[in-house]
């Protein structure tokens, strides 16, 4: 019994040492996407912090520094480490079919779906809407695309979820929405 357990220890252990580790479609465009994202908000901190007049390390700015100042290494560091690995797109020629391919991988359907419902969200801010009828519309009208048919229940929650709002940061913490 002893050598049955020798056997396929040995077995185990060559199979994951000669396992080709790849990543799926388009996941190194996720890890740069991811890297430049983070790149990004390290860059409006450092802007943050930069029209902070007090305190430094204790500003407004701090958190968000540190939280996208990690955010862009560790990214880097995910892309360090897979630079190596490949993809099944690493074979092929077809540039166009790989673009489209590793972008349909990286933002499907209905995660480009709601940045445009987030990009609608902030028009309607921008525009002076009120923020809690602006919340809604986004709120349910997210719900609903993604929890179809349960339009009685999204409306529930969205309700739920504002109330919460209201309570905890505008009647607890006195926080002033646009």
């Amino acid at each position: 019994m002893d050598e049955d357990r020798e056997n396929m220890a040995e077995v185990n252990e060559t199979s994951a040492v000669t396992s080709d580790v790849q990543l799926h479609e388009g996941e190194k465009v996720f890890q740069i996407i991811l890297f430049l994202t983070g790149l990004i908000a390290f860059g409006l901190s450092v802007n943050l912090l930069g029209e902070i007049t007090g305190p430094k390390v204790s500003s407004a700015a701090a958190l968000p520094l540190f939280v996208s100042g990690s955010w862009t290494l560790l990214a880097l560091q995910i892309i360090w480490e897979n630079r190596k690995l490949k993809t099944p797109l690493s074979g092929s020629k077809d540039t166009s079919k790989n673009i489209k391919t590793a972008i349909n991988y990286a933002m499907p359907k209905d995660t480009l779906v709601l940045i445009g419902c987030i990009i609608g969200y902030c028009v309607l801010l921008y525009a002076g809407l009120n923020f809690y009828i602006a919340t809604a519309i986004f709120l349910y009208g997210g719900m609903c695309y993604l929890h179809q048919g349960y339009k009685v229940r999204n409306a529930i929650y969205t309700a739920l979820i504002l109330a919460f709002i209201f309570g905890v940061f505008e009647l607890l913490f006195g926080v002033v929405f646009p």
